[in-house]
């Protein structure tokens, strides 16, 4: 009996010590499941920049002291172009959207970028349609003014590339505003150089 009981508690024992080296396994899992549900939400909440933003960033990076024309970067046809600055809610979107004659099932299809200062919305339209849209990050190219007052056709969408001295990315890059060809950018500005641009 004595060694029936002995046996008895070793296995009891046994089953804690096995019970208590389950436990962490199971507590990696946990935090495992827990990081890749963050990662989910933090892939499906960030904004991320459309193709032409993309594409916009990339050619003010590679073509310093070139003018970018919009047309050169859309793999659609339009025939106007419009941005909607940033901070714009959804009672600003609606007043955006009866502004432009855009109709209340396109303005409800409209990608609008997030409501923060470093994003502004892209808009295409070809024959008054609304046919494609994006969030634009201002770190890739900043429309100077962020809001067209104006519709600008193909050939009115060509910017060229200023810098401000002092005006620069948290990474020390110079900041790149777009202005339209041949107009005054914001002060103190001057047209971008490789040598300007490059500066850090």
């Amino acid at each position: 009996d004595i060694w029936h009981r002995g046996a008895h508690g070793g296995d009891e024992h046994d089953r804690g010590e096995h019970g208590m080296k389950r436990l962490p396994s199971r507590v990696a899992v946990v935090i495992g499941l827990a990081m890749a549900l963050s990662l989910a939400l933090y892939w499906v909440l960030t904004p991320r920049p459309g193709p032409v933003s993309r594409a916009i960033g990339k050619v003010v990076d590679e073509r310093l002291g070139q003018p970018v024309k919009i047309s050169d970067l859309t793999q659609f046809s339009w025939d106007e172009m419009l941005t909607i600055g940033p901070y714009v809610t959804d009672n600003g979107r609606a007043q955006w959207c009866e502004h432009w004659a855009v109709t209340t099932a396109q303005c409800e299809e409209i990608e609008f970028a997030p409501v923060s200062e470093g994003w502004v919305t892209l808009v295409f339209r070809h024959s008054g349609a609304v046919i494609h849209s994006e969030p634009h990050a201002r770190i890739n190219g900043d429309f100077y003014p962020a809001s067209f007052t104006l519709p600008l056709m193909p050939s009115d969408a060509v910017f060229d590339v200023m810098l401000v001295d002092g005006n620069v990315t948290e990474s020390g890059q110079l900041w790149r505003y777009l202005v339209r060809h041949g107009e005054a950018g914001p002060r103190g500005s001057k047209l971008a150089t490789l040598a300007a641009g490059g500066a850090r």
